[in-house]
């Protein structure tokens, strides 16, 4: 058997095990009524340690350093798109302007790109196992339907204090603090994003806008977010001003709203 095919066979049954243990630990949780925010923290640590144990265990193989790799892939994308943006007749200024913002956005940031896929997989793993449950031995682990989600309270002043972080990055006599906040606010932003649409798809519901209009509707949400960046602001402010405003009049943190 060529070696190509069994290393892909060896590394799905890997993927397998990964994943088979993750859902085991789920089930047993549940079984036990282990409420859905404990579970998904219980995905994001699992995923943090075994992401965490294979970055250690690359750095300590010669020329295996798994963050060193990933850097020097993305700084050689930068370098053939700065080739390009030569070739093109950009000028000195706008290729370093280039490379700030590419080591900014693909570098710097690339923690909060990793926690959210974290996050993303933890989530995933958990409606999977909440359905075996549910079929298999009939638990319900409820969790609030789409509609309404909603971030405690604590979560504002994560991105506040991350956001005056950023703007203040000029008197912060440690950079790596600036990167950090940076780094949050992404995350709490992306976060927000989400409990604004959860309030559009609270409203939609509410009116009763037909199922094509309403995938219609998060299809755009999903388009806007790479064309349409003034619309995603839109979505990400209406999530956090619905912390103070409660849009949806809807009961957060086992209090009635007034």
């Amino acid at each position: 058997m060529p070696e190509n095919i069994i290393s892909f066979i060896f590394s799905f049954v890997i993927l397998l095990v990964f994943f088979g243990v993750l859902d085991v630990i789920l089930l047993m949780l549940i079984r036990k009524n282990v409420k859905w925010p404990a579970l998904i923290g219980a995905a994001v640590i699992y995923f943090t340690v075994i992401f965490g144990g294979i970055y250690l265990m690359s750095r300590s193989s010669p020329g295996q350093d798994m963050g060193t790799v990933m850097i020097a892939q993305f700084n050689s994308q930068s370098d053939a798109f700065v080739f390009e943006l030569k070739k093109a007749g950009a000028s000195a200024q706008d290729i370093q302007s280039f490379r700030q913002m590419y080591d900014l956005f693909f570098i710097k940031m690339l923690p909060g790109f990793m926690f959210l896929s974290v996050v993303f997989m933890a989530f995933l793993n958990y409606f999977v196992v909440r359905l075996f449950a549910y079929q298999r031995y009939g638990i319900k682990n409820e969790i609030p339907s789409f509609e309404l989600w909603h971030l405690n309270e604590v979560a504002i002043w994560i991105l506040i204090i991350s956001a005056l972080a950023v703007i203040g990055n000029n008197i912060i006599p440690f950079k790596w603090i600036y990167y950090a906040a940076i780094n949050v606010l992404m995350v709490a932003a992306n976060f927000y994003m989400v409990i604004g649409t959860a309030i559009v798809s609270f409203y939609l519901k509410k009116f009763k806008a037909p199922g094509f209009f309403r995938i219609i509707t998060y299809l755009f949400i999903i388009f806007a977010a790479v064309v349409f960046p003034a619309v995603i602001l839109i979505i990400i402010i209406l999530g956090i001003f619905d912390t103070w405003f409660n849009f949806r009049k809807i009961q957060k943190e086992g209090y009635q709203w007034k």
